[in-house]
């Protein structure tokens, strides 16, 4: 009985012993903030994606983020998947929501002006199209294609709903397109909706520079 009692003793000291043991190499216990789910970039975060875990001090880097506060609201710059750690760096605040900038959706043709590839995060070019037509005079307008912006961001892609204007062809499907534009940009593609085609170019992700607006303008009969 008196030998019982002592492995038990000498089992619980153990046990007590091997625990100090990982305390002292683990450290503290402290907040991290976690994905709960997959999150595609400049998708803003809400409080439902995020969760905190205790995770040992010292697994954490300095950039770590352990207020869920501080990432709500936010969009990733690149997609994030479901258990990520959040780290300072991995967020922003809304492009369009950025001082000088604005948030504008234009419907696009899901053909011509998607064709599938672009989503959020994605810098396209904006090219508007206009078919020849008479000016107040009476004179002839040439045909004319123009870029009225240019490495513009993607905030939102939407789903492909039908075309019921005239800016479509008949039976071709509309996306909505939510861009962040400058307000002269906002400007020039409103105006460019309303009388053309627009069309989008994708452009590579190392590709940031624009070109001169001759080099991007195309007139009918100009060569």
């Amino acid at each position: 009985m008196i030998a019982a009692a002592l492995t038990a003793l000498a089992v619980f000291v153990a046990v007590l012993m091997f625990v100090s043991s990982v305390n002292a190499n683990v450290g503290n216990q402290v907040d991290a903030v976690v994905l709960k789910t997959d999150v595609k970039a400049y998708q803003p975060i809400t409080q439902e994606m995020v969760e905190t875990r205790q995770v040992p001090e010292k697994w954490l880097s300095p950039t770590s983020i352990r207020n869920p506060g501080d990432v709500v609201g936010l969009v990733p710059v690149q997609d994030l998947k479901a258990g990520s750690f959040a780290q300072v760096g991995m967020f922003q605040t809304r492009p369009g929501l950025q001082p000088g900038f604005r948030e504008m959706s234009v419907r696009i043709d899901a053909i011509t002006g998607v064709g599938g590839k672009i989503r959020s995060g994605d810098h396209v070019d904006i090219i508007a199209s206009r078919s020849a037509s008479q000016n107040a005079e009476g004179g002839q307008v040439p045909a004319r294609t123009e870029c009225v912006a240019q490495n513009v961001l993607i905030v939102d892609v939407g789903v492909a709903e039908s075309a019921d204007s005239q800016q479509f062809a008949a039976g071709s499907q509309a996306v909505p397109v939510t861009f962040a534009l400058s307000v002269d940009e906002m400007l020039m593609v409103a105006n460019a909706e309303e009388s053309g085609v627009i069309r989008l170019a994708l452009r590579s992700p190392m590709d940031t520079q624009n070109v001169s607006k001759a080099q991007c303008t195309y007139v009918e009969g100009n060569g």
